[in-house]
């Protein structure tokens, strides 16, 4: 299956060059024409990994890059930031905000390339580290009545099906009295 592959830059022409290239080398392309737009799909694909223009409106690739690391379902992603900006302190300023790696434009095919395949294989080798504390940790949720039944079952019920969803994991629902609630219903 081809790695998906986010371009997030305001330059048409860029977009569609350098998506050509990389699509040729059989990597599905999603692209995004601002910041804003970038996080969107990236939060929704999830793409392997993302390229990144500094130099954008509204948002700049610096910020773009820190709030996909703030955010625990895509800070795993590998970024390449990828812009015209060749001076010391733009390089610095790019992986301190988050980024992998750094090319400048214009770059070779063969050295974009050989820069993706880098970042994917590394990604690819390390085990995924937890990024949030729900990944990481296991919790244990009682919920205690006088009296069981259908009302406490569905609090019960209602309070794991949200967990579920907030955590977005296995969550566990056991009834510690079988046959005298309604859960098994």
């Amino acid at each position: 299956m081809a790695e998906k592959t986010l371009i997030i830059d305001d330059d048409v022409d860029t977009l569609k060059l350098v998506g050509l290239m990389l699509q040729r080398q059989g990597y599905q392309i999603l692209a995004a024409t601002n910041g804003a737009q970038g996080l969107t799909v990236a939060e929704n694909e999830l793409p392997a990994i993302i390229l990144l223009d500094l130099m954008m409106p509204q948002m700049d690739g610096y910020e773009v890059a820190r709030r996909l690391r703030a955010n625990p379902e895509t800070a795993h992603i590998p970024v390449l930031m990828f812009t015209a900006r060749n001076q010391i302190d733009d390089r610095i300023a790019g992986i301190e905000s988050g980024a992998d790696a750094y090319l400048t434009k214009p770059a070779h095919p063969a050295e974009l390339q050989a820069q993706v395949q880098a970042l994917l294989a590394r990604v690819k080798d390390r085990p995924r580290q937890a990024t949030s504390p729900a990944e990481s940790l296991a919790y244990a949720v009682g919920v205690v009545a006088a009296r069981g039944g259908t009302g406490v079952t569905t609090v019960a019920l209602n309070l794991a099906s949200s967990l579920q969803q907030s955590v977005r994991g296995e969550v566990v629902l056991a009834e510690l009295r079988p046959g005298q609630g309604s859960l098994g219903m």
